[in-house]
């Protein structure tokens, strides 16, 4: 699935609101030894988790754990991001206007925001409809839509995966 997101050896990602880590643990594999993943998440407890997860699987890429609610992404610099995957936490962001500037901030000229919304039904579901808007709004243009299967909780589903890029000053 990484790979066919557009992550390869050596780019940097955000994996926001990463959680215990089930897809930060594959991002670093995709990204490999000159690759860097910071793992945002609110809780520390999962950070924890994460970090013990990551001792028993290879994880060759750098995944540096940041224990923090701030949606601002203050801590990271401008334009140095490749990819940032927002996978099932947007509905827990009460703010999609300020994430989504400090996305665009983040992301060099070719990155990307890859959003798993789970569209499954479940009780936290969010409107894609809402959510494009909110894109749109904010210049994201949608770039991709791909299926496929992957964990979700604890189960097996076969969701989509949609990829936008930040329209920048600079693009026509």
């Amino acid at each position: 699935m990484m790979a066919e997101l557009g992550l390869s050896a050596g780019n940097s990602a955000i994996d926001f609101g990463c959680g215990k880590g089930r897809y930060t643990i594959p991002l670093s594999q995709a990204l490999g030894q000159r690759g860097n993943v910071t793992a945002i998440e609110r809780d520390a407890d999962e950070l924890d988790q994460l970090q013990a997860l990551a001792s028993a699987f290879p994880t060759p890429a750098t995944i540096t754990p940041l224990h923090t609610s701030d949606i601002s992404l203050g801590s990271i610099p401008d334009n140095t991001v490749d990819a940032v995957l927002a996978f099932d936490v947007l509905q827990c962001v009460k703010d999609w206007s300020c994430f989504f500037t400090a996305v665009s901030r983040v992301l060099n000229t070719s990155g990307a925001l890859h959003i798993y919304p789970a569209t499954i039904p479940h009780p936290d579901a969010i409107d894609f409809d809402q959510l494009t808007t909110a894109l749109t709004t904010n210049n994201f243009q949608l770039k991709a839509q791909r299926k496929f299967a992957m964990m979700h909780n604890k189960d097996m589903v076969t969701d989509a995966v949609y990829t936008f890029s930040a329209l920048h000053a600079t693009d026509p």
